[in-house]
């Protein structure tokens, strides 16, 4: 199957999760609480669909050296070679050392939202967890978010690109990735071209069809790659398989292009 086809697929899947929440808005619409449980459901379900099997997706906590993490929506951990420290229902503690992912899961971002986030983003690496990511169903534009990052030295001038709040050194507590699913965008922390300076790059893809491809495949493919290095066909997915199989294939995909991209500290 074609790299096209996949975009296609996780289109419809952008779709379906943005119905299913919605569906749960008209009927708990009155409570925040319980709204943001099944948002985080929803995901878990749709992970649980389409990662390798020897990974499981839980909620909980983390734990290292005797201390627990504040509450994790959701946590990916090597079921194969470890086993939780403690299980009730659906929720677990799990070793650190067995984490491959975090995420964090909000039905939308707000400023409070996000430095919450780094606080609780801020712990987990202090416990060894490297991959962080932030999951928003829906929230502010990229320009929004990229405000987040620096701070304001003047209300004529707003936000000042080189006054950054966050320097080098910080880039422990924060997330690996911001996805948004309603506005679809995929930022990415990485080296910003051209400048000595690491910052959040998006980047457009576009497929054969000349459809942009689906912020949640790049998800996905990102979650895939940091969880298992070789991805076997009888482990998850075979749809999923075929995506990453065939990612760099030449005749799958035009070039990727870099649409946005901000600066956090330097190096």
């Amino acid at each position: 199957m074609k790299k096209y086809r996949q975009n296609i697929y996780f289109r419809q899947k952008v779709l379906e999760l943005h119905s299913l929440l919605m569906q749960a808005k008209s009927i708990v619409y009155n409570n925040n609480l319980y709204y943001g449980l099944i948002a985080e459901d929803i995901l878990r379900s749709f992970l649980v669909d389409v990662l390798p099997k020897r990974f499981d997706i839980c909620q909980g906590f983390v734990e290292c050296d005797s201390k627990l993490s504040g509450q994790c929506d959701i946590i990916i951990y090597d079921q194969i070679e470890f086993s939780p420290l403690y299980s009730f229902g659906s929720i677990k503690i799990v070793p650190s050392v067995a984490v491959k992912a975090v995420i964090e899961v909000k039905t939308r971002i707000d400023k409070g939202a996000f430095q919450n986030t780094l606080s609780a983003f801020e712990t987990l690496a202090k416990m060894g967890v490297a991959n962080k990511f932030l999951f928003a169903y829906d929230g502010p534009t990229i320009k929004t978010i990229e405000n987040f990052f620096y701070k304001k030295d003047d209300a004529a001038e707003g936000y000042q690109i080189g006054n950054p709040r966050y320097d080098h050194g910080d880039e422990y507590m924060l997330p690996s990735a911001i996805l948004n699913l309603q506005r679809d965008y995929y930022l990415q922390q990485d080296l910003v071209p051209d400048v000595d300076m690491m910052g959040y790059m998006a980047y457009k893809s576009i497929d054969k069809g000349g459809a942009q491809i689906a912020c949640l495949q790049f998800f996905i493919e990102n979650i895939l790659c940091l969880v298992t290095p070789t991805i076997e066909k009888d482990s998850g997915s075979l749809l999923i398989y075929n995506a990453i199989e065939e990612a760099d294939s030449e005749d799958s995909l035009n070039d990727m292009a870099v649409i946005g991209g901000f600066g956090l500290y330097r190096l």
